[in-house]
């Protein structure tokens, strides 16, 4: 049961990362000008283009992978996690780390609750 939640959390982590990096304001500025002052705010995807949303989307590409692994595993019955769910974990702790001083701490989460899911496979 504790593997399921785990994964949902992850699962649900990183649909919220994709949903923010469309709706969510990263960067605001402000232009003065003869007509006053004019705010302004950029998402993630306004500011850096589309293609961050491949880079967001890994977290939740993972979750999915790692959700069937595990799926395999229980319908082969097979016990523990496998080689395939913590190698794909273990991707995106790496992740985490390369990207820790810009998105990768917002990652953090998925790659804890998958550990917690792997270490809960059995």
């Amino acid at each position: 049961m504790g593997t399921w939640v785990a994964l949902g959390v992850a699962g649900l982590w990183g649909l919220g990362l994709l949903i923010a990096a469309v709706t969510v304001p990263v960067s605001s500025g402000s232009t003065v000008g003869a007509s006053g002052a004019v705010e302004s705010s950029a998402t993630l995807v306004e500011e850096n283009g589309d293609g961050v949303l491949a880079i967001v989307a890994i977290p939740l590409v993972v979750s999915l992978g790692v959700a069937l692994a595990l799926v395999y595993r229980y319908q082969t019955s097979r016990p523990g996690a496998g080689v395939v769910a913590p190698v794909l974990t273990g991707l995106v702790l790496i992740l985490c780390l390369l990207g820790m001083l810009t998105i990768g701490v917002f990652m953090v989460p998925v790659a804890i609750s998958l550990v917690v899911a792997c270490a809960l496979a059995s």
